[in-house]
């Protein structure tokens, strides 16, 4: 429920879409590359981006490569993987 008493006012529209479990993005093999680097084969809904996002602590997160993949599933690799003593990987779905 929402109120508004007085004051200013505005008027915004917003689009939400909740995914089923199904239709997020799933990482369906992961692992080192024949490089030394890391590879790993995302999965999900054609006719979106997707943006790759790495962390070193879990807590703190930086976008590291975006995707329109003109089909998927499709496989991404990090070639500086291995100047990390760890980094763990995240994938998201862009409008």
């Amino acid at each position: 429920s929402v109120a508004h008493f007085g004051g200013l006012a505005a008027t915004n529209r917003v689009d939400v879409r909740v995914l089923a479990p199904e239709e997020r993005p799933a990482l369906t093999t992961a692992g080192r590359a024949w490089n030394g680097g890391w590879s790993m084969t995302v999965n999900g809904l054609s006719g979106f981006g997707y943006t790759v996002e790495c962390s070193t602590n879990l807590t703190t997160w930086m976008p590291l490569d975006h995707a329109l993949p003109p089909a998927l599933p499709f496989t991404w690799s990090d070639p500086d993987a291995d100047l990390y003593p760890r980094r763990f990987y995240r994938v998201r779905m862009q409008p």
